[in-house]
C-alpha cells in the first residue's frame, strides 16, 4: 500500500467529456538531488467509464529543456488516479539546475488533447529557504565540472563575526558535498 503526503491545495479543471481533474503534488520545493523527488497525482472523476485514458506529463526545467512521461489507465472506473514522481519516473533525468520548474499534464486519449493541470515547483541548493540560527544547513550541488569553483554568500539579519567567514568551495564532479558547520573557516 502506498501513502503519499500531499502539500498545498489541489488544482481543479474540467475535460471535454465532463471529466473533473484534481491535481496535487507532494512538495513545492526540493533540493537539487534526485531523491526523493516530487510525486504528482492527478485524480479524475466522471470520466467516460470503460475507456482507456492516457496522460502526458511534461516537466520544463529552468533552461527550457522538457522531459516527458506517459501514463495509461485502462478501462477506467467512475473515479481514478494516476501519478508520476519527478525525476524517478522520467528515465535518466537528473535534477541539475536550481530555479523554477513547470509541470503540465495533458489528457491525450480519448481525444481531443486537453490540458488537465499545470503547476510549478522550485529546486534549490539548500534543503530549506530559511533557517533558524542553530539549524544545520544542507547544501548539495550537481552538474559542476571537476574542480570548478563556486561562491556561496551568506546573507541575513546578523552581526558580523570577524573570526568566521565562508569563501569558495571546489566541488568534484564525482561526488556531492554536504556542507555543515565544519565548513566554516577561521581567518585568524
Amino acid at each position: 500500500m502506498l501513502f503519499i503526503s500531499i502539500a498545498g491545495f489541489p488544482v481543479h479543471a474540467s475535460g471535454p467529456y465532463g471529466e473533473r481533474y484534481s491535481f496535487s503534488q507532494s512538495a513545492f520545493r526540493i533540493q537539487e538531488t534526485n531523491s526523493p523527488g516530487i510525486t504528482f497525482v492527478l485524480n479524475v472523476t466522471t470520466p467516460l467509464t470503460g475507456f482507456n485514458y492516457q496522460f502526458s506529463w511534461a516537466v520544463t526545467d529552468p533552461t527550457g529543456a522538457i522531459q516527458t512521461k506517459t501514463t495509461t489507465v485502462n478501462s477506467v472506473p467512475s473515479t481514478f488516479a494516476t501519478s508520476v514522481t519527478y525525476p524517478t519516473d522520467f528515465g535518466s533525468t537528473t535534477i541539475a539546475y536550481v530555479g523554477e520548474y513547470n509541470i503540465t499534464v495533458s489528457q491525450s486519449s480519448p481525444p481531443p488533447i486537453t490540458k488537465a493541470a499545470t503547476s510549478l515547483f522550485q529546486v534549490g541548493l539548500t534543503d530549506a529557504v530559511e533557517y533558524q540560527r542553530t539549524q544545520p544547513v544542507s547544501m548539495i550541488a550537481q552538474g559542476y565540472r571537476s574542480a570548478e569553483n563556486i561562491t556561496h554568500n551568506k546573507t541575513g539579519q546578523f552581526a558580523w563575526c570577524p573570526r568566521l567567514y565562508l569563501d569558495k568551495y571546489s566541488i568534484l564532479r564525482s561526488s556531492r558535498k554536504l556542507y555543515s558547520d565544519t565548513d566554516w573557516v577561521s581567518n585568524t
